[in-house]
């Protein structure tokens, strides 16, 4: 079962990965700078398990969490400190 996002949404420095037309896009949350999520993105993926692959890499690397944001909501792929 997905875990829910955390209270307040993704963590600064937290990946995201969101299905868009052309495949799967990675991002970044960074510090909030207001009353919305912030978010910076680097990269599209077309395939599915590469990207999933390549964001939870990331994120264990960085020591942050990984989202998949599916259905209007986020769910965890990969935990901070994983």
């Amino acid at each position: 079962m997905p875990e829910p996002t955390p209270p307040g949404g993704c963590l600064p420095g937290d990946y995201t990965l969101t299905e868009i037309p052309d495949g799967f896009l990675i991002g970044r949350t960074v510090e909030q700078k207001g009353p919305d999520p912030w978010w910076e993105y680097f990269a599209i993926i077309p395939d599915r398990q590469e990207a999933v692959e390549h964001v939870t890499t990331m994120a264990r690397a960085a020591g942050v969490s990984a989202w998949l944001f599916k259905d209007s909501r986020y769910e965890l792929l990969v935990g901070r400190g994983s």
